[in-house]
């Protein structure tokens, strides 16, 4: 252990950089093998494991192996069920419909917009010389027990887009509103203007309003 102290106080003296000096091919090689087998891991567990500082384990994987920490992202799960069942209504459509056939179906669905600024803790920041030259309005972010939300209902098609439906805040979309109210006054209508021969055909989710006796009749 003294003999390789002497070693690195020898080569800083010299003018050469500590982590430049640690930074090895052979550390460099055991680091690029442990991320092929298991790409995740916080640069400083990494620099504990093999014993060395952070920022020269961080100069090994931004450096030495050219590589860029990337954060995970949250996307929706699907189970068995849902893939089983989302097969068989693809290949129902598929033996429905043809290629040429899809540029007469028009798609819906509907979208809650919560209206609030966004905020991300960890990169959120201002550049200012003091805190009291940030304007107020700029300084803080409000967050609100009961958010404010719209709920939007859109359609689109091969031939183009319908207008958007903003629902009034605090109505429920049961059966008979989604009905009246979205496919009698405005999706029939805008699909009709679309396809003015009328042979446009329907496309929508399975949510329960949608999948109500009312609203398929």
């Amino acid at each position: 252990m003294d003999a390789k102290r002497n070693i690195i106080k020898a080569f800083i003296e010299n003018g050469y950089d500590r982590a430049t000096i640690l930074r090895t091919p052979k550390l460099i090689k055991k680091v690029r093998e442990s991320l092929r087998r298991n790409c995740a891991g916080l640069c400083r567990k990494l620099a504990k494991t093999y014993g060395v500082s952070r920022r020269v384990m961080q100069r090994i994987l931004k450096d030495d192996l050219r590589m860029t920490a990337y954060k995970k992202r949250k996307i929706h799960g699907i189970t068995d069920a849902q893939r089983k069942k989302r097969y068989e209504r693809i290949r129902e459509l598929q033996r429905r419909y043809g290629l040429e056939d899809v540029k007469n179906i028009i798609f819906s669905d509907e979208k809650l917009f919560v209206l609030e600024d966004v905020f991300n803790p960890q990169n959120g920041r201002l550049y200012a010389t003091k805190i009291e030259n940030i304007p107020h309005n700029k300084k803080n972010v409000c967050r609100f027990q009961n958010k404010t939300t719209v709920m939007v209902c859109g359609a689109v098609s091969f031939n183009g887009v319908l207008p958007l439906v903003f629902v009034e805040k605090g109505v429920e979309i049961n059966a008979r509103y989604y009905m009246d109210e979205i496919l009698q006054k405005h999706l029939i209508p805008g699909g009709n203007k679309l396809y003015p021969a009328k042979n446009w055909v329907f496309q929508q989710d399975s949510a329960p309003a949608h999948a109500a006796k009312i609203v398929r009749e």
